[in-house]
């Protein structure tokens, strides 16, 4: 089993070159309760943020929403992904 967080995320899309890299998020199964879903969307918003800083310059960085069937998780995280 292997761990992929954001800083390794980064790293590899960095050293392939990659001229729009993608956050790394944490999916939810399906179904997930709201809690699991609003932890997962959490812990996905945070890593956008560390990918934000690890971004090279010039490379385009693609955002992922996550927040399960909730549409009020969906929309709290777009909202931090833009603000």
């Amino acid at each position: 089993m292997h761990f992929l967080g954001p800083d390794e995320a980064m790293l590899i899309q960095s050293s392939l070159g990659s001229d729009i890299a993608m956050v790394i998020d944490d999916c939810a199964p399906y179904p997930s309760s709201y809690s699991y879903a609003m932890t997962s969307m959490f812990r996905t918003i945070k890593w956008a943020a560390r990918c934000r800083e690890l971004q090279r310059e010039g490379q385009a960085l693609f955002g992922i929403v996550q927040g399960s069937l909730y549409e009020e998780l969906r929309k709290k995280n777009i909202e931090e992904l833009i603000g």
